[in-house]
């Protein structure tokens, strides 16, 4: 399998940390730089500062909106997926990526 065939998948909370901001944004660049794909929810938060890290570098993102409104998407996914499933879309970002970056406050639920 190439890095250009490999999807990473990052889930995270909406009202992150400055320092959990950085640490996604970086996760993005790096992804990007490996010319690994990203795949989230697609909306704000850890989602977007990844996203935006990943644009920065010229990576690829996907953002699997939960509602209908494709332009609910953050500025920095460049394809989204729109289900209209709501937090059940969190299925389909797992099983399309080969590994999942969880933030630690996503698990707080």
């Amino acid at each position: 399998m190439t890095a250009r065939e490999i999807i990473i998948a990052v889930i995270g909370t909406r009202q992150p940390s400055p320092e959990e901001s950085k640490l996604a944004e970086e996760v993005g660049r790096e992804l990007a730089k490996n010319g690994i794909a990203l795949i989230c929810g697609g909306l704000g938060g850890v989602m977007e500062d990844a996203c935006r890290g990943a644009c920065a570098e010229g990576g690829l993102t996907i953002g699997v909106i939960p509602g209908d409104d494709r332009k609910s998407a953050n500025p920095c996914v460049q394809i989204p997926i729109v289900t209209g499933i709501g937090y059940a879309r969190n299925v389909i970002i797992i099983k399309s990526a080969q590994a999942i970056l969880l933030s630690a406050a996503a698990t707080e639920h």
